[in-house]
């Protein structure tokens, strides 16, 4: 991380837009890897016509009132997880890979990236990727019949013991009718089976499920998920180390998960602005000893960008630079954590716009 990142003894001030240098492009040769079992879903999963990602207006323009909050069977003649087949993505580098969580497989020693739409994406150097194939075979019965959702967004992996679990949201553009599920394998690049829902939400519920981020407590070892997209902002919910689901499995009356199940608040933001922070990611620095929560603030279609805050413990409280709580949930001037990235444009050039859903990865001594 930076000296910006870790807050040096300096007097506080207010975050500024950064200043960007346009990186060089870079030519994506897919490499030479070594042979895959044959699980590569590529041919074996079709999938749905990319959805966009949640990111809702004021709800009193854009619905009309609040979304029905009550799963409704699969229309007779729609099948439920049909999915057109996909075309040929081996040689396209990172091309339209979205939301992606980077990973460095302890095993293989290659990097991974697992992105929205089923895409995931394999490195042995970080710079030429291969497109591999999708993550599991159909969306789960389960699951569907919750969400409606045939996609799958911002998939999350952490390797506990021997299992790879994957955590992934099912939802749809501007509800609350979502989902987080786990799908474990016992390998990174496929295979993934279904194991359950981790949480469900819907316009009865104080926050949105999903956009996972799976972490380990560095201190005490125990396993939480971070997750949340809008509306309630950012929750903390503490998981079963031995499956990967939550411990307190308690839902509502009408199938949601409960309020009191949905774990401890990290970020919130005022209704003004939509309530705009989704895309959590937590990292935890044992040259600093502080836990660093990166959120994406505003939309992803235009002024989304991404803001920092560090806690001694990963429950929070999280505090920006300037000793601003990030639950303070006034922020009239949105400056509210310490942004670290955003749209740009130079003069007389294309301009980068809404960088936002992250991932952060600590390679050796590399940041």
């Amino acid at each position: 991380m930076n000296d910006r990142i870790l807050y040096p003894n300096e007097p506080p001030r207010q975050p500024a837009m950064p200043q960007f240098r346009r990186p060089p492009q870079v030519e994506m040769t897919p490499p030479d890897f070594p042979a895959l079992p044959d699980n590569d879903a590529s041919e074996k999963n079709p999938r749905p016509q990319p959805q966009p990602k949640h990111m809702p207006v004021k709800p009193e323009a854009h619905y009309g009132g609040e979304p029905h909050h009550t799963p409704l069977p699969p229309h007779p003649n729609h099948p439920p997880h049909g999915r057109p087949p996909r075309p040929d993505m081996s040689s396209r580098g990172l091309w339209g890979a979205h939301d992606p969580a980077i990973y460095r497989d302890p095993v293989s020693g290659d990097y991974f990236a697992y992105c929205t739409h089923q895409n995931v994406y394999r490195s042995p150097d970080l710079v030429s990727w291969r497109y591999i194939g999708g993550i599991i075979d159909e969306t789960p019965d389960e699951v569907f019949a919750w969400s409606h959702g045939h996609d799958l967004w911002a998939p999350d992996i952490i390797k506990v013991g021997d299992e790879y679990r994957m955590y992934c949201s099912s939802s749809s553009f501007g509800v609350r009718e979502s989902c987080i599920y786990l799908a474990v394998s016992d390998r990174p690049d496929g295979g993934f089976k279904y194991r359950g829902i981790v949480v469900k939400t819907n316009s009865n519920s104080p926050v949105n499920a999903i956009d996972a981020n799976p972490v380990t407590d560095a201190k005490s070892g125990r396993q939480y998920m971070a997750y949340g997209s809008f509306w309630g902002g950012i929750r903390l919910l503490e998981l079963n180390p031995e499956t990967g689901l939550p411990f307190d499995k308690t839902e509502a009356e009408d199938g949601r998960t409960a309020d009191s199940a949905l774990g401890v608040p990290l970020v919130t933001r005022p209704e003004y602005c939509d309530r705009a922070v989704e895309g959590a990611y937590i990292v935890y620095n044992p040259d600093t000893d502080y836990y660093y929560i990166f959120v994406s603030y505003g939309s992803l279609s235009n002024d989304y960008n991404i803001r920092v805050a560090r806690s001694r413990d990963i429950t929070g409280p999280y505090i920006d630079r300037n000793g601003r709580s990030m639950l303070a949930g006034t922020d009239g001037e949105s400056n509210t954590g310490f942004m670290v990235m955003a749209g740009y444009e130079f003069e007389n050039s294309e301009g980068w716009m809404a960088p936002g859903h992250k991932s952060v990865l600590r390679d050796g001594d590399d940041w």
